[in-house]
């Protein structure tokens, strides 16, 4: 599904150009997150409390835009880890699935959902990927979000399995959510999709035909990360994970990857 810009050029001229900037949350942002989804409910979007709101700011694992001209929070999403049978204490090394999730965008007609979710997976697989892979639990009548989901981020429904109905905590809605979950053939489009918006970091406005211009200077994680990138988006990397045969747990995708290469210790001067 392609999101068509509707807008008559002919009919009106678009209003002046937001200016958003898009970085991963850092300390010191807990309160900006906090408030934004009290300001910002949407009964599609399930309230955090703010503990995991605040742990989730810390671990720099919450995608912020903001409006630079207001310097104002105007979309977010969280990338949460599930376990089974996580330790009551003590760090996890490495969650079992990874949803995103709450994700809020207060921008009317901005389809910023497919750099949003590429960025966070992305983001995620180079720093912290799960063993099994990435979900996202949408309420049925919210159609809108898992259309974009499925269509264009190229993610797949599926029905979850007991141990992650347990994890999530979300029997209670059991009936009332549709699954969708991105795995090692699900990559290669992420990347595509990052990749497109870092080339052309503006979008369109379907409605209005404002354009939105994203700074991504506050990226700084992907810095060096191009050449690996376009590996995984059309490259040898992309085959490996495009085999129909391949290992679909991201964990194992995730050693599939490029590695940068250490730099190189300076010998001694060539003898002539």
């Amino acid at each position: 599904m392609e999101t068509k810009d509707s807008f008559n050029n002919s009919a009106q001229t678009p209003p002046a150009p937001l200016r958003l900037t898009a970085r991963f949350s850092r300390p010191g942002d807990e309160q900006i997150v906090r408030d934004f989804y009290h300001t910002f409910k949407h009964e599609f979007v399930e309230e955090r409390d703010h503990a995991v709101l605040d742990k989730y700011t810390q671990d720099n694992r919450i995608i912020l835009f903001f409006d630079r001209d207001n310097a104002s929070l105007c979309a977010s999403s969280i990338a949460l880890s599930h376990n089974l049978n996580a330790p009551a204490k003590g760090p996890v090394k490495k969650s079992t699935w990874t949803e995103i999730g709450a994700t809020r965008i207060a921008l009317k007609g901005f389809n910023l959902s497919p750099f949003m979710v590429s960025a966070q997976i992305m983001h995620e697989m180079f720093k912290r990927p799960p063993a099994q892979f990435f979900f996202a639990d949408i309420y049925k009548k919210n159609t809108t979000a898992s259309g974009i989901l499925s269509q264009v981020i190229g993610w797949h429904f599926f029905e979850p399995e007991d141990d992650l109905w347990d994890a999530s905590e979300l029997r209670h809605e059991d009936g009332l959510l549709d699954w969708l979950r991105c795995t090692t053939q699900t990559l290669p489009q992420q990347a595509r999709l990052l990749l497109k918006t870092i080339d052309k970091p503006s979008i369109t406005n379907r409605t209005t035909g404002q354009v939105a211009n994203i700074d991504l200077s506050e990226m700084t994680w992907l810095r060096g990360k191009r050449a690996a990138l376009e590996n995984i988006a059309n490259g040898t990397v992309s085959t490996i994970l495009l085999d129909p045969a391949a290992n679909q747990n991201v964990g194992w995708a995730a050693t599939q990857f490029p590695k940068r290469a250490a730099p190189q210790k300076a010998g001694p001067a060539p003898q002539p």
